[in-house]
């Protein structure tokens, strides 16, 4: 399958990017910075921009059959890009009929279907507190996805690890500071999220399977 990676410089963009080369997907790898990416794996297509670029969005999105995308607010950087970028993304799509995208989005920010208890209450509320613009910016980002009428599914994030893959699950645990999943792990979860239908429309949450 051809697929894009928006966010492909990230180290968890690098990985869906080599995981996805290793299934046998012909990847584009979206990155403002090409030196972040090494040395890419043979077959591997580089486009240089910005995903709050919208033509540049749009053309690389043409002759895709799936988008993934990773981008998300930075500290310093501009205080929309995700709810920007995801924008561009879903525009280009129509564009160019591409249905399927696959989101990372992040635990704190509630989605329908959610299962929170105080602590995620407090958690949620510290970053929307300490993390003002970046909260905003994920909570219209997921918005967006949810109002779309393509095929969108938005994995949230839990805290990340750089341990090896070791299985996940999506659901809608509780969001707590145990809650943690491998980059390894949700790179998987989005690469098969590409093909699957069981997530379509909704945004769970990613986490380690249980032992």
């Amino acid at each position: 399958m051809k697929i894009i990676v928006f966010g492909a410089s990230s180290k968890s963009g690098l990985e869906v990017v080599r995981q996805g080369v290793a299934a046998g997907h012909t990847v584009t790898a979206f990155v403002r910075d090409p030196a972040k990416l090494g040395t890419p794996a043979a077959g591997v297509t580089v486009v240089q921009s910005d995903a709050t670029d919208a033509a540049a969005v749009a053309a690389a999105i043409a002759g895709q059959e799936a988008v993934i995308s990773l981008i998300g607010p930075t500290q310093g950087g501009p205080k929309s890009v995700a709810t920007a970028a995801t924008g561009n993304i879903l525009t280009g799509m129509k564009q160019h009929g591409v249905r399927r995208l696959v989101v990372a989005s992040v635990a704190g920010i509630p989605a329908p279907g959610d299962n929170r208890g105080a602590l995620a209450g407090v958690i949620g509320g510290a970053i929307k507190l300490f993390m003002r613009d970046a909260y905003a910016d994920r909570g219209q980002q997921l918005a967006l996805l949810q109002s779309s009428d393509l095929d969108c599914v938005a994995i949230r994030l839990p805290r990340l690890t750089d341990d090896p893959a070791s299985g996940y699950q999506l659901g809608f645990p509780n969001p707590g500071p145990g809650l943690v999943v491998s980059r390894a792990d949700l790179a998987a979860a989005m690469l098969d999220q590409v093909t699957a239908n069981d997530w379509l429309g909704k945004a769970p949450i990613i986490s380690a399977k249980a032992a």
